[in-house]
């Protein structure tokens, strides 16, 4: 069966000069003219510049992209404590609730420490509502 598929498949092949390795001839061309040589000249100065500007572009993008990967990584690991003061006191309200010992009072209305930027009390302003709201209870 290879045989009859192989033999149909050599039979369909048209070649140039009648084998597969034949080098096809190519017209003669005429020298380019010197408005042609200016034209050509022109296209290559602007696709250089569109190189050159495209490259300017990509360095700031990727600046641009190492200063976000830096907040983001800046986030998660504020993030990352928030989480964990967040477990914490979690944990010691649970132990508190068992136990009936008084929870630890910390130094001020809002213990923990803001990295970077401006954020809002909103976080300080619960945690004292809560032990408000406990106090009074």
């Amino acid at each position: 069966m290879t045989s009859v598929q192989s033999s149909t498949k050599t039979r369909f092949e048209h070649f140039f000069a009648g084998h597969s390795d034949a080098v096809t001839p190519q017209t003669p061309r005429r020298p380019p003219t010197s408005t042609e040589v200016q034209e050509l000249e022109g296209k290559l100065r602007a696709a250089t510049s569109a190189l050159e500007a495209a490259d300017a572009k990509q360095a700031e993008l990727l600046r641009e992209l190492s200063h976000v990967r830096l907040d983001k990584q800046q986030i998660e690991t504020t993030l990352g404590m928030d989480l964990q003061q967040a477990e914490e006191t979690i944990t010691a309200l649970e132990k508190e609730r068992r136990g009936g010992k008084p929870l630890r009072q910390s130094s001020g209305p809002c213990r923990r420490r803001k990295p970077f930027g401006k954020r809002s009390g909103s976080s300080c302003r619960i945690e004292d509502r809560r032990r408000k709201t406990y106090d009074s209870s």
